[in-house]
């Protein structure tokens, strides 16, 4: 246990039904990183969902219950915008292309060859790690000015908090005049998916693309929101459940 007055260190999962190999990356991180270990995939879920605080997850290809291959897809599909873009570091005792191949098809970061150079190890976790903490960063900043200004950064749109605070304002207006008022709610189908293939300038556009649709095709009374990664909605003041589906 470190002493509550010093920052934390960053936290590494090792997901490895070897103890040898487990043992092997522990003693190569261990003098830099808090570590977590797992048997097999499984656990490996079950320890990334009790420990938000992960930087890196390094795990094997072949695993029982879970491989690491499907251990990468469920990451990549979660629903959880951090972990879902987790850097994945894979070791296998294979380097044939196909195996690569098949690993950065599941959205695997990096690979590394058994054995295990512990050199290279600690330098690609390293920086890891450091790209996490920049773009962590980056992204609470995003956040915390699309919450200030109550616009979302990427698409102009309001933001989840600006939309709580028009939608406050069309109640009270739609209470007082006796008015109906709608929200309308959507999300773009399997987009988690698409993060995990695509990288994030390809989705960006995609999100960009539903923006300027959105804007092109409701009323000036109306506000258009994106209230979370591919979640989107419309406001819509004196429109009933017809005029909202049309």
């Amino acid at each position: 246990n470190q002493p509550a007055d010093l920052p934390r260190r960053p936290v590494i999962l090792i997901v490895d039904d070897s103890r040898v190999i487990r043992t092997t990356v522990s003693k190569a991180l261990s003098e830099h990183y808090e570590l977590i270990e797992a048997d097999d995939g499984e656990q490996g879920w079950t320890r990334l969902n009790e420990n938000p605080a992960v930087s890196v997850v390094i795990t094997d290809m072949e695993m029982p219950r879970l491989n690491g291959y499907s251990l990468t897809e469920r990451i990549r599909l979660s629903g959880n915008h951090t972990r879902r873009h987790l850097p994945v570091i894979m070791l296998s005792g294979e380097s044939d292309a196909a195996a690569r191949e098949k690993a950065i098809a599941a959205g695997v970061s990096d690979f590394i060859i058994k054995p295990i150079d512990r050199t290279q190890l600690l330098a690609r976790v390293k920086s890891y790690v450091e790209h996490g903490i920049t773009v962590r960063a980056l992204t609470e900043s995003e956040h915390a000015l699309s919450e200030e200004t109550g616009t979302d950064h990427l698409t102009h749109l309001a933001s989840h908090h600006g939309l709580i605070n028009q939608g406050g304002q069309a109640v009270a207006y739609a209470l007082r005049q006796l008015q109906n008022l709608s929200l309308i709610r959507f999300a773009i189908d399997d987009f988690e998916s698409l993060t995990s293939r695509y990288d994030s300038d390809s989705t960006d556009a995609i999100l960009l693309r539903v923006a300027v649709l959105l804007k092109a095709h409701v009323r000036r009374e109306d506000t258009v929101a994106r209230i979370a990664d591919s979640d989107f909605a419309i406001l819509t003041p004196a429109a009933g459940r017809f005029e909202a589906a049309v």
